[in-house]
C-alpha cells in the first residue's frame, strides 16, 4: 500500500499525510504506519531541515510505544494545522 499527497505547502501535505494514515486500517499484518506518523510529525522533518542521516541520527523515530498511536498523534497535528490556514481561504483538508 502507498499513500501519496499533495498541497500548496509542505505544511499542508504533511497534515494530508497523518490523515490518511489515521484513517488507514491494515489488518493482520505489521506496518511502518507508526513509523511513518513519527517522521511526519517530528519538528526537524516538518521545517524541511532533514539531511542523508537524518533517521540513522533520530533514534526517537523508532519509538513506537501504545501512547503514541498514530490516530492520536495525527489528530493534534489536524488541530495544529488548522489553526494556521487563512480564515479568508477555503482549503480542502
Amino acid at each position: 500500500m502507498k499513500v501519496t499527497c499533495c498541497d500548496n505547502t509542505f505544511a499542508g501535505a504533511c497534515h494530508k499525510a497523518l490523515r490518511a494514515l489515521s484513517e488507514t486500517r491494515v489488518r493482520g499484518v505489521k506496518t511502518n504506519i507508526s513509523f511513518i506518523t513519527n517522521i511526519l510529525t517530528n519538528e526537524t522533518f516538518r521545517k524541511g531541515q532533514c539531511y542523508t542521516k537524518f533517521i540513522d541520527e533520530t533514534p526517537e523515530l523508532f519509538d513506537i510505544s501504545e501512547s503514541r498511536k498514530p490516530r492520536q498523534q495525527a489528530a493534534g497535528i489536524h488541530r495544529q494545522y488548522r489553526g494556521q490556514r487563512s480564515p479568508g481561504r477555503r482549503q480542502n483538508v
